[in-house]
């Protein structure tokens, strides 16, 4: 079988990549995420470096003009994108993926692309994220008469969702899990149930990219 250095640069690049916390705040639902320029930040060198670089090819899905509630006049996007990961010595692979954008001037072509692009080098390389455990607690200790205990808030579901999805745990598998759908909210007590569940997705995603690397390497 034909080597493809592709899928060793691939995994050379996954090992240097650090974590990516969700640093950026959506101002209208309240949850955080990482933004693209994040992503950026941590592959641009490293892929430089390893010489691993993407191309793209969109399909175009729909495109429609809506009105918001004042009357502005805006256009929704929806694209698939297939980006290709080029080396060296000509082998690529392909990862898919749909991007989605809201826009009241011109940028829903470009928001869409750039959420699309960033879902795929996540994806591609496995980053991580830096969440707490679903498990822990953070408490302050109050230095007076009344000594107080204050936990941190649950995540919120859309939080949640997003982090299962990047890993490839998705809320129908959740629902079939937990016998409800978090969109709706998390019941109590069941954050540990779902903090295992994406553990363990993870731990194949990462089985799953090493054996389609060692298997290149044969």
């Amino acid at each position: 079988m034909e080597k493809k250095l592709i899928y060793e640069r691939i995994s050379r690049v996954m090992q240097e990549i650090g974590a990516v916390d969700k640093t950026q705040i959506n101002q209208q639902q309240r949850f955080n995420f990482r933004g693209i320029d994040d992503v950026y930040n941590a592959c641009q060198k490293i892929m430089a470096k390893h010489e691993v670089f993407t191309t793209v090819e969109i399909e175009p899905i729909s495109r429609t003009e809506v009105s918001s509630k004042h009357g502005a006049k805006g256009v929704w996007v929806h694209n698939r994108y297939h980006y290709t990961f080029h080396t060296v010595d000509g082998s690529s692979v392909v990862t898919t993926a749909e991007g989605e954008a809201l826009d009241y001037g011109d940028k829903a072509s470009n928001k869409a692309a750039a959420i699309s692009h960033k879902y795929a080098l996540i994806q591609t390389f496995a980053i991580p994220t830096k969440l707490d455990d679903p498990d822990d607690q953070s408490h302050e200790i109050q230095n007076n008469k009344n000594q107080q205990t204050q936990q941190k808030p649950p995540p919120k579901p859309q939080e949640v969702l997003a982090k299962c999805q990047e890993v490839g745990l998705t809320s129908w598998e959740l629902k079939e899990m937990l016998g409800y759908d978090i969109a709706s909210g998390i019941k109590p007590g069941d954050m540990g149930r779902i903090g295992q569940a994406y553990t363990d997705a993870f731990k194949k995603f990462r089985e799953v990219e090493a054996i389609k690397a060692s298997k290149a390497n044969k």
